[in-house]
């Protein structure tokens, strides 16, 4: 239930203020309740924060597709979408069995503990190297931080890549697919 209601959330979240905001808060919302349920002293607490650690990790498959399919085009978005769902949850699977392996002799505390580090460690990559979608910023017509972040994504020098503003109206599409300034 968490998850589906998170990942309705964490969706609205991305679309009104950012894929960045997005994913970063609902990462951070997963490992500090994650950390949480570690030391949770009753079932009760430990249920209500499992609620919320669900919570947040829904919006990270929700955003974190959109964002990716955002960033790559058209041509690949299926692709990257798919591929990000899978292999992501994929590895979370595999780090959490061998962590589990590592720490079989200690306290399932510890265990869900170690593993909150783990997801607290990703948010901060998230904060430090995660940039927004340039999508996102089109929509809003930002176009300079647009061409920031294809600059940044790209490595292109700086004014190169979206000199003008889109010659055609965007407001239109929700992915903003007919943004080109080449006039096709």
């Amino acid at each position: 239930v968490g998850l589906a209601v998170g990942a309705l959330f964490w969706g609205t979240i991305a679309d009104r203020f950012g894929r960045r905001p997005g994913i970063v808060g609902s990462s951070a919302c997963l490992s500090i309740f994650l950390l949480a349920s570690a030391w949770a002293p009753t079932f009760t607490l430990y249920l209500g924060c499992k609620f919320i650690q669900g919570f947040g990790m829904g919006g990270l498959p929700a955003v974190g597709s959109t964002l990716a399919s955002e960033v790559v085009g058209t041509r690949l978005r299926t692709t990257v979408g798919t591929e990000i769902t899978g292999y992501v949850w994929a590895v979370a699977c595999i780090f959490v069995a061998a962590l589990c392996y590592l720490l079989r002799d200690s306290s399932w505390r510890v265990t869900v503990a170690c593993s909150s580090v783990a997801n607290l460690l990703l948010t901060a990559a998230f904060i430090i190297f995660l940039p927004e979608s340039p999508h996102f910023h089109l929509r809003r017509r930002e176009y300079s931080k647009v061409d920031d972040i294809l600059q940044l994504l790209l490595g292109s020098t700086p004014g190169t890549l979206l000199v003008d503003p889109p010659a055609v109206d965007t407001s239109s599409s929700p992915l903003c697919q007919g943004a080109r300034t080449d006039g096709n």
